[in-house]
């Protein structure tokens, strides 16, 4: 398990911009219930699978 900062989940959010989360849900293959409770900050334990995932889109969106 992970727990993921505050920071991190306000990276994930400006990444995001302004894609839906099903639409998040597909491009990253994490559980759209799982994205909604984390970009709300209802949860910030995560599976390290799932942390990857979010990890690589943020760093994706960086990139460009």
């Amino acid at each position: 398990m992970k727990t993921l900062s505050n920071d991190f989940i306000s990276d994930v959010i400006a990444a995001k911009g302004m894609t839906s989360v099903k639409d998040l849900s597909k491009v990253t293959k994490v559980n759209r219930w799982t994205l909604s409770d984390v970009l709300n900050k209802r949860k910030n334990n995560v599976s390290d699978e799932t942390y990857t995932r979010l990890y690589n889109f943020k760093q994706s969106k960086e990139d460009k």
